[in-house]
């Protein structure tokens, strides 16, 4: 399993915060890296082509994708989230709003 945090902690005064996972088996490791290289050499191209694939820096115009635009960001999610369906992986999700 690999764990990703977002949000603020309730140390930083932030409204929510989220842990999300992605479950993978280890007979499919390979094969789901594989694909997700295989992604990023289909659909990152020029000044973004090394960045990592981070949903809110795409659909945000941040860092690396801060000039593309409005159809380039949907073409990008949209292979994104049909490779995810595809992917032999589980995604866990735990969202919390601080008080």
């Amino acid at each position: 399993m690999y764990s990703y945090d977002a949000g603020n902690s309730f140390l930083s005064g932030g409204k929510y915060y989220v842990i999300s996972g992605v479950i993978v088996h280890e007979s499919s490791y390979d094969f789901v890296v594989n694909k997700i290289e295989e992604y990023k050499e289909l659909n990152f191209v020029e000044r973004y082509k090394d960045a990592e694939i981070h949903i809110h820096d795409i659909w945000q115009g941040k860092k690396e994708f801060e000039k593309i635009d409005f159809n380039t960001k949907i073409r990008l999610l949209d292979n994104l989230y049909c490779l995810i369906k595809e992917l032999p992986i589980t995604l866990t999700l735990i969202k919390t709003l601080l008080e």
